[in-house]
């Protein structure tokens, strides 16, 4: 089944719920909703865009507060070195976050167009190759000492990369996990150097905690001072002062319609980085909302009126499909009405079950 695609987007506030605050309807946002010409969001998943910054840097918000994220736990000071292992668009962020920290940045990555971004960010950059010892490089840009942290925003299976960062980290350094990579670790290997890792769990605090994303319940600033709408506002102010400029990493852009195209983009060309999709809005009324409920005709699938019971169903989430929606068929209800909350899943579950009773007419 069809499931929400997107992560990060920027829009005008069309409608304001009851009991919101800090937010009036034509207000341009950012958020984590999906790719959708309305979306519902959380007032803590949502932060105003100053008027300074372009919708271009705005969009790369939410990926940026990854990035932030592991910065902020591997706690870095001014002057301190860091390796950033992976310069894909999580990677090249987080090098421009720690210089905007006052931090001096060692990267690597295969790819030597993504070597050339980290460059002109300000970072000493290093491609990869089966004759480099990227330990060695950053032992010797770090006087030896070894780096104070590394940033791992790479993909990888291999145990390899693990190992590098905790022999280019000097004593008591930190290894922070933003991206994935094999976590065969050598116990000697942190052992002796007393080397601190962990794992970062996307933009902060907050994050799938659902009295927080969903019912808008914030933490107290004096216990948990950065969340994910603080992170997001980080990251602006950033932008807004010019100390980070994601904008520069966008390589390709399409209209909505031809979304699938950035998704095959994505899959099939290592070079493409920063990818926007944009919305044509002119139609957009400020004032209200045109609600397009998708539905599906039950009556179309010519089912002979019987002595069966007939039920609705509220909600379609995973127990619904595979639990709910079988026996209730099994047990000879005839189900009516499907209604979701976002509608999506609601919409492709009735659609599912009428195919499928078409299907069996058909064979008769």
């Amino acid at each position: 089944m069809p499931i929400q695609l997107g992560y990060c987007n920027v829009g005008k506030v069309c409608e304001v719920g009851n009991g919101v605050r800090g937010f009036e309807i034509g207000d341009i946002v950012v958020s984590n909703g999906s790719h959708s010409e309305y979306v519902l969001v959380s007032e803590n998943l949502c932060c105003k865009v100053p008027e300074s910054v372009s919708t271009d840097d705005a969009v790369f918000t939410v990926l940026s507060s990854i990035a932030l994220q592991g910065i902020r736990l591997s706690n870095p000071s001014i002057g301190e070195t860091f390796s950033v292992m992976g310069l894909g668009l999580v990677g090249q962020l987080t090098v421009q976050i720690l210089l905007a920290n006052g931090c001096k940045v060692v990267a690597f990555d295969f790819n030597k167009d993504r070597v050339e971004f980290a460059k002109k960010s300000g970072a000493d950059a290093f491609l990869l190759a089966d004759d480099f010892d990227p330990v060695s490089e950053a032992l010797l840009l770090s006087d030896g000492f070894g780096v104070d942290g590394v940033l791992i925003t790479a993909n990888t299976t291999s145990n390899e990369l693990i190992k590098q960062s905790a022999n280019m980290c000097r004593k008591r350094g930190r290894i922070i996990l933003v991206g994935v990579t094999g976590l065969n670790i050598s116990r000697d290997d942190f052992y002796e150097k007393e080397i601190t890792f962990q794992v970062s769990s996307s933009y902060g605090p907050g994050r799938y905690e659902k009295n927080y994303e969903e019912k808008g319940l914030d933490y107290p600033i004096g216990f948990v001072r950065w969340t994910e709408q603080r992170n997001f506002k980080s990251i602006l102010q950033l932008i807004e002062s010019k100390k980070i400029s994601p904008s520069t990493f966008i390589t390709d852009r399409f209209e909505i319609e031809e979304a699938s195209k950035s998704y095959n983009e994505i899959i099939s060309s290592p070079d493409s980085l920063g990818i926007i999709i944009d919305f044509k809005s002119d139609d957009i009324n400020d004032n209200k909302i045109k609600k397009t409920i998708p539905r599906v005709n039950t009556e179309s699938a010519n089912i002979k009126s019987d002595n069966r019971l007939t039920a609705g169903l509220i909600g379609s989430g995973e127990y619904a499909r595979r639990v709910l929606i079988p026996n209730l068929k099994k047990e000879k209800f005839h189900l009516k009405t499907i209604a979701s909350q976002h509608g999506l899943s609601g919409f492709f579950s009735a659609k599912k079950i009428i195919l499928k009773i078409r299907l069996l007419i058909s064979k008769k």
